[in-house]
């Protein structure tokens, strides 16, 4: 007998906060998700008030034992490309591969999606990462992550996370936002040479784009005094930034950090936060 949905992912919360959720510490915490081989869907009402059309478009309703590699691959991509929602909805497979072999860069992600999700083909991580690869050479941001992620995780090809880091800083300096979050994490505690300052560099890329994750991470970085000068000011600022999010590992990094700050560090950090605006 098929499971039915634990939680529903739609609502006004947009793709992006369903992946810093979902790639936070205690993950599926918020959605109550299991971690197992497949997912299941259920139909997604689009028409839904404030649901974002590529919210709709991807997830297509409640998900339940959702493979959390898969949401960030999956997510990652369709965040990237506003048309390849059109290719999915539109066209069969037949005509997504065939524009693939053309070269069509969307349809070669999404070729590489089907194979890595199962759904309309059987699942193949090796032809899903030679689909992402065709296009990831392209300079397609979502697909170098992707494929990245496949590197990281060995899936489709040996892992690999010399490889990984290399895809990585091709898609974060273009600006893709997941991309520079997992450079940060490998600089910070990966398989790289750690590199504090280089970690730093990446997670406050991806923090000024409004990544709670990434603030988070960038807080406890700030209060420490790893690879920036403590400064407990700015760890208050990216915490809070976070809370605001709804984050509770933000809210109780700021209860751990009020106590060790001045009346002065604190109206300061509230200053900072105040006059704080996301990077685009």
């Amino acid at each position: 007998m098929q499971q039915e949905p634990n939680s529903c992912l739609r609502c006004s919360i947009c793709a992006l906060e369903i992946l810093e959720r979902l790639t936070a510490p205690g993950f599926g915490r918020g959605f109550r998700l299991e971690i197992a081989d497949d997912c299941v869907f259920c139909p997604f009402h689009a028409t839904d008030a404030g649901a974002k059309p590529l919210l709709a478009s991807l997830f297509r309703g409640c998900c339940v034992g959702m493979n959390s590699r898969l949401v960030v691959l999956v997510v990652a991509a369709w965040l990237a490309f506003p048309l390849a929602p059109c290719l999915a909805d539109n066209a069969s497979l037949a005509e997504i591969r065939a524009k693939a072999e053309r070269g069509d860069v969307d349809a070669q992600l999404l070729l590489g999606e089907e194979y890595h999700e199962g759904d309309r083909v059987p699942r193949d991580y090796a032809e899903a990462a030679k689909w992402m690869r065709k296009a990831a050479e392209q300079g397609n941001a979502s697909a170098q992550f992707g494929l990245g992620l496949m590197y990281d995780h060995g899936e489709g090809v040996a892992r690999d996370y010399a490889e990984a880091v290399k895809l990585y800083r091709k898609s974060a300096e273009q600006g893709f936002m997941f991309a520079q979050y997992f450079l940060g994490v490998h600089y910070l505690r990966k398989a790289v040479p750690r590199d504090y300052a280089e970690a730093a560099k990446w997670m406050r890329k991806a923090a000024e784009q409004g990544n709670a994750t990434a603030q988070i991470q960038l807080g406890v970085m700030y209060q420490e005094g790893i690879g920036v000068p403590r400064d407990y000011a700015g760890a208050y600022m990216w915490f809070s930034l976070a809370a605001a999010k709804g984050h509770e590992d933000a809210r109780k990094a700021l209860d751990a950090i009020r106590p060790v700050m001045t009346p002065d560090q604190i109206a300061e950090a509230q200053k900072r936060t105040a006059a704080w605006k996301p990077s685009r």
